[in-house]
């Protein structure tokens, strides 16, 4: 199942965008508050509501034959917040559509279907969503082309489990914030991932536990520093240990960098469904752990894997592998998004840097706007026995700056 083609109306920071999406990796980069979450968000409320109007098309047999982990709702409760931006007016209601291709992975024909959602704020707290799948009805008959009763029971259990949304969030076991102690800086977690480890490896069927065997081989990459992965059970206490070096300790225990690693890979590998949607997988790695993970990402998807992976990223090394989607608010305050391109390949002496106003490269406001860079834009620092250049980060020939190694630094 992969998502080819979004439209979102009236949801959160967006008023109105259409972005086609048919790539097996979709990188959303832009600045904090830029609403890459929400377009990842509309996606996953949107295949579980529409997974609930499939399971309601089924015929009560049918739904009761159906092993008890495959059975769905009937309906979802949504916060005000779902719709609603602080400091914006918004319709009360959202419009989501959605173009879906499916795949053998669905136990479906390939095809493409429209999966729709409306979600309406029915009061000061409390928001209802129903979906909607035009073209999918139960036929009896078996006329090609038609859904068989098996055919849309496959779809909703496909789309209710579609799509796995890992991020990050304040931990009350994470570090405090400098100067902040009531803040936490944000930190992997994932309260049920021992748990799902668990089951993979003890799963009678056989996929699922090759699955946490390709897991183990993955994670013994010794550029990893994970080691070795074991999943056990302990009395009624669930436990996940790694062995790197000769030492054994429990998950918790490892570096929250070790940790996140762990996450992305296993749950990457575990999941059942067809979409990964993570947010800010640089999070507390280094350049070297990036490249890695990256590698393994893309691993990800293919034959026998997942059919789609969605990142939001601030990391310059997600935003030169591939085309991406750049996401920021327009003069309107309402969010926009657009395809660009990687930046040119980086030469001999040069790298890639972001214009931040306190992070990759920083420069002086009035530097910045003689050199005609944008915020949050990217420039090429070349250095050689001459000094140190900046090179337009879209065109790499062309001159920014040039800085004698004699003089003083700005």
């Amino acid at each position: 199942m992969r998502v080819t083609k979004v439209e979102i109306e009236n949801f959160r920071s967006i008023k109105h965008l259409v972005l086609e999406c048919d790539q097996p990796f979709v990188v959303l980069e832009g600045e904090n508050d830029a609403g890459k979450s929400n377009i990842v968000d509309a996606i996953d409320v949107t295949l579980r509501h529409a997974a609930v109007t499939a399971w309601n098309k089924l015929p009560s047999q049918v739904q009761s034959a159906l092993p008890v982990a495959d059975r769905l709702p009937t309906g979802f409760r949504m916060q005000s917040l779902l719709l609603r931006e602080p400091g914006k007016v918004l319709p009360t209601t959202a419009r989501i559509a959605l173009e879906v291709r499916l795949s053998q992975r669905d136990a479906l024909p390939e095809r493409t279907i429209c999966v729709q959602a409306t979600f309406t704020a029915t009061g000061p707290d409390r928001v209802t969503g129903e979906g909607s799948l035009p073209g999918v009805e139960v036929d009896t008959t078996t006329t090609a082309g038609r859904w068989s009763a098996d055919d849309v029971a496959s779809l909703a259990v496909g789309m209710g489990r579609a799509v796995q949304h890992l991020g990050t969030q304040r931990h009350p076991r994470s570090e405090p914030v400098a100067n902040r102690p009531d803040d936490r800086i944000p930190a992997w977690t994932h309260d049920n991932f021992k748990n799902i480890l668990f089951a993979v490896k003890n799963s009678p069927r056989r996929e699922l536990q090759q699955r946490f065997d390709g897991l183990r081989r993955e994670l013994s990459d010794p550029g990893l520093h994970v080691g070795e992965v074991f999943a056990g059970i302990d009395g009624s206490h669930v436990f996940v240990k790694t062995r790197c070096g000769g030492v054994d300790l429990e998950m918790d225990d490892r570096s929250s960098g070790v940790q996140q690693i762990l996450f992305l890979v296993g749950l990457g590998f575990c999941h059942e469904g067809t979409i990964l949607v993570i947010e800010e997988p640089e999070l507390n790695l280094s350049a070297g752990l990036q490249k890695k993970l990256w590698s393994k990402l893309r691993g990800l998807v293919g034959p026998g894997g997942l059919d789609q992976i969605f990142v939001t990223s601030h990391s310059e090394f997600f935003e030169r592998q591939a085309e991406r989607v750049h996401v920021r608010r327009g003069d309107d305050g309402w969010t926009t998004a657009d395809w660009v391109a990687p930046p040119p390949p980086v030469q001999e002496n040069m790298w890639p840097a972001e214009v931040s106003r306190a992070g990759t490269l920083e420069l002086r406001e009035d530097t910045r706007r003689r050199l005609g860079v944008e915020l949050g834009g990217h420039v090429y620092v070349h250095e050689d026995d001459e000094g140190v250049s900046l090179l337009d980060g879209r065109h790499a020939d062309q001159l920014l700056f040039a800085h004698d190694s004699g003089a003083d630094d700005e």
